[in-house]
């Protein structure tokens, strides 16, 4: 197994604008029990986390299928016909051996 580390958030609060009119800004803090809300970073770490573990199960799928042909023999595959082939000099010499062993007999 592989652990995966945690993420951390950090809240940090607004500085003042450096103008000389300031304004205020509340910041909602959260709830305490609620989950922090996932930032960009972890939810690009969530879709990258479930891209390896699909990659893992391909991994595994493809060692199990090798495993698998490796068991039955690897590359026992059926004999093709052989295409025909042209009659050469020593074929037709041949033939004519078999006649004449017909014929001095």
């Amino acid at each position: 197994g592989v652990s995966i580390p945690a993420v951390k958030v950090k809240v940090e609060e607004p500085k003042p604008a450096p103008s000389s009119a300031t304004t205020t800004t509340q910041i909602k803090t959260p709830v305490p029990g609620t989950p922090p809300v996932p930032s960009a970073a972890s939810a690009q770490f969530k879709t990258l986390k479930s891209e390896l573990d699909e990659l893992r199960k391909k991994k595994n799928q493809l060692n199990d299928m090798i495993r698998e042909f490796q068991k039955k023999g690897g590359r026992r595959m059926k004999k093709s016909a052989e295409p025909p082939r042209n009659k050469v000099h020593w074929d037709y010499l041949l033939d004519e051996m078999g006649w004449m062993s017909t014929d001095f007999n």
